[in-house]
């Protein structure tokens, strides 16, 4: 996250994936509960893949 915010990038973790991915964890969970299909009320933009030095760049940080 800190690399984003001094690069001027959007952060990999920001607000809308985090929010979207306790909405489908949460949802998983009362799906298997009642067995109902359940329609999720969020979305998020999917951050690009990285690439292996981006990638291997992030362990060094």
């Amino acid at each position: 996250m800190m690399l984003s915010i001094e690069n001027g990038q959007n952060a990999r973790c920001g607000l809308d994936v985090a929010l979207h991915v306790v909405e489908v964890m949460t949802g998983l969970l009362k799906a298997g509960e009642t067995g109902q299909v359940l329609t999720l009320q969020t979305t998020c933009e999917r951050p690009l893949a990285l690439g292996i030095e981006e990638a291997k760049a992030l362990l060094k940080a």
